[in-house]
């Protein structure tokens, strides 16, 4: 049975983003806001985008096919190995 902190989590992710900024991807630095609710990617076709993810693991390439909403909770987006512009953190 899910507990009433993961509910609202859950349906926070589904609401729309009350916050934005762009990112400009730079090895070591945290994004502006602290950590997002997830990532835009606005360029058109596939493209690696590098991320730290919450809990401070290491870096992490996903694979992605953009424009899309890549659901995770990043702090930072790394220049190494990121491919992807059009970048926005979305809180």
């Amino acid at each position: 049975m899910a507990t009433k902190t993961t509910e609202l989590e859950a349906l926070n992710a589904m609401m729309p983003a009350r916050r934005a900024r762009a990112v400009t991807p730079a090895n070591g630095a945290d994004l502006a806001l602290g950590v997002c609710d997830y990532l835009w990617i606005g360029k058109a076709g596939a493209s690696d985008i590098s991320v730290i993810l919450e809990d401070d693991t290491v870096a992490v390439v996903f694979k992605v096919s953009g424009p899309c909403r890549l659901d995770v909770r990043a702090k930072s987006v790394e220049a190494t190995s990121t491919t992807a512009t059009d970048i926005v953190a979305c809180y």
